[in-house]
């Protein structure tokens, strides 16, 4: 649980013991970002805050080690869990493929999952179409990067679905041949998850909890 000085103090007092979860990579999203001097600051600050704490969760085994790196003790794995009878290959629907692909769906058909914002780096899958691949990619869900990427997109085979969820989202990653997902800075990504139980090959970065 996020806590603050109050909610730990009065913790303290009550004899209960305090767990922190880290679940977002704020440092690494700074140095991607442009601004790596703020990335030991950040880490600074955390080594604080959790080593209030009783037990330190993170989500992956390489966002555990990072933390340990940087001297944040009492830290485990909280491993996640996806339902797969919610993402499962089952769930492959020929009218959701022909959607995603622009009526094309005898072609390979690739998807991101996910927020269209500057650190999940989206618009190096451009490199795709650069390297002229005969495929097509379906970008599903909404950031405020979205506006740029549909520039950067423009005369590609790309289908901008904005954001899904439920049945739509779970048939989406069924009714595709692969997931992309080119961020580098995720404690674990779930979505890497969802892929993989919806019977998805995966490609991500060697980096981030994702390894996992």
């Amino acid at each position: 649980v996020n806590f603050d000085k109050y909610g730990l103090n009065a913790a303290r007092q009550l004899g209960i013991p305090v767990a922190a979860s880290y679940q977002t990579d704020f440092p690494g999203y700074a140095a991607t970002l442009g601004f790596k001097f703020l990335e030991e600051p950040i880490w600074r600050y955390f080594k604080k805050i959790h080593n209030r704490a009783d037990l330190n969760f993170a989500p992956s085994n390489t966002t555990r080690n990072q933390m340990l790196e940087h001297g944040i003790l009492r830290v485990k794995v909280w491993r996640r869990g996806i339902d797969t009878t919610n993402f499962s290959p089952r769930k492959k629907n020929s009218k959701m493929r022909s959607l995603l692909s622009g009526e094309q769906p005898e072609k390979p058909l690739l998807i991101y999952v996910g927020r269209l914002s500057p650190e999940k780096r989206v618009e190096w899958l451009k490199a795709l179409f650069d390297a002229k691949l005969d495929i097509r990619l379906a970008l599903i869900g909404d950031g405020p990067n979205r506006k740029l990427l549909e520039l950067i997109f423009t005369n590609t085979p790309t289908i901008f679905t904005g954001f899904l969820t439920g049945e739509e989202l779970e048939s989406a990653y069924a009714s595709a041949d692969m997931f992309v997902f080119p961020s580098k800075n995720e404690t674990l990504g779930n979505v890497v998850l969802e892929a993989m139980a919806s019977g998805l090959p995966v490609i991500v970065p060697t980096e981030g909890g994702q390894v996992d």
